[in-house]
């Protein structure tokens, strides 16, 4: 399996809404690599190369999705995710890793992830993620 999202469809690039993503990742290349693959679609993507940096984003900066890998320096994916949740509960977070394989789907969605997506990426995993788990438009926010 590619990936572990929590749902799984098929999905048109055209039918999905377009989504503001947050991708953090250490490697500047992978990020960026990401954010080809949503660009395409139209989707308006921001990468930054540390947790810390994506806090700082956050707080003023909104987003539909965050994409972060899992190891990285300092802050793992894992204390993003949490200290983001507690601060942005309605924005969904991808773990992306290269350790997918081992991370308990059960385990992620208990903690409040959205779904997990393995390296290497292919550019149908992105697409389904961001349309299963994007945040609902601005205007339908709480």
């Amino acid at each position: 399996m590619r990936h572990l999202a929590v749902e799984t469809a098929a999905t048109d690039p055209n039918m999905v809404p377009r989504r503001r993503v947050l991708v953090v990742d250490d490697e500047l290349t992978l990020g960026r690599m990401i954010a080809t693959m949503l660009q395409i679609d139209g989707h308006a993507v921001t990468v930054v190369t540390s947790a810390e940096e994506a806090q700082e984003r956050l707080a003023d900066t909104p987003c539909d999705l965050m994409i972060t890998d899992v190891g990285m320096p300092g802050m793992s994916g894992w204390e993003l995710a949490e200290r983001s949740l507690a601060r942005y509960p309605h924005i969904p977070i991808v773990l992306a890793t290269g350790w997918g394989a081992s991370i308990d789907a059960a385990d992620a969605r208990r903690r409040g992830i959205a779904a997990v997506i393995a390296k290497p990426y292919r550019t149908a995993d992105l697409r389904e993620v961001v349309a299963l788990h994007g945040a609902k438009a601005p205007a339908e926010r709480p």
